[in-house]
């Protein structure tokens, strides 16, 4: 087979390489979802009109690990890689505050001796994935948590939140809420355990 001549050669090197740079250019870009975790309201604990919530049980979270293998990739949804936030540890401690919403007096000072009445908690981040289901995505989450309250029965245990919904567009704003709703799936559950261990 004869050779291209240069002038030709070059020519075809100059397509190949636009090519590639258009293909890259359009190849879907890895999506990076919020630190700050946006809750829903448990339908549980909804107050009735003219109800007043009564005082939350005292909650310190003294410690909050990600046990993840790989700590920056939570997912591939429609061709596009999904990041986890940039500071793992501000992510998971706004997640917890979630537990706010569900009647408890939140608060992060592994310092602090516990009180008697403090149900003192440490969570770790298992696994958290995204992924793409036909025309839907799907959601999964998996913490542990260790609780201890003098006198109460000790719990330590998995907990897990998994949903599935439509896929849109694969953005950070759909990517965002599915993870935050896979969390307060696993925060429903949490409180529920929790809530065995407060004062009513």
């Amino acid at each position: 087979m004869r050779p291209l001549p240069r002038p030709l050669k070059g020519r075809v090197s100059s397509l190949l390489a636009a090519g590639a740079f258009a293909l890259a250019a359009f190849a879907p870009q890895p999506v990076q979802i919020s630190e700050t975790f946006v809750d829903r309201l448990p339908e549980g604990y909804r107050l009735a009109k003219g109800e007043v919530a009564p005082p939350g049980c005292p909650v310190n979270v003294v410690q909050i690990s990600d046990d993840r293998r790989a700590k920056d990739a939570i997912g591939v949804v429609g061709g596009r890689a999904v990041k986890a936030p940039l500071d793992t540890d501000a992510w998971l401690k706004s997640i917890m505050g979630g537990l706010n919403a569900r009647r408890f007096a939140v608060s992060f000072d592994s310092a602090r001796p516990p009180a008697a009445a403090d149900i003192t908690v440490s969570v770790s981040l298992k696994s958290v994935w995204l992924t793409s289901v036909m025309t839907n995505k799907a959601g999964t989450v998996v913490m542990h948590v260790h609780a201890e309250r003098p006198g109460k029965p000790v719990i330590d245990k998995d907990l897990r939140g998994n949903l599935t919904n439509g896929n849109w567009a694969s953005t950070r704003d759909e990517l965002t809420n599915l993870t935050n709703a896979v969390f307060a799936l696993a925060l429903d559950q949490m409180a529920a355990d929790l809530w065995t261990l407060c004062d009513h």
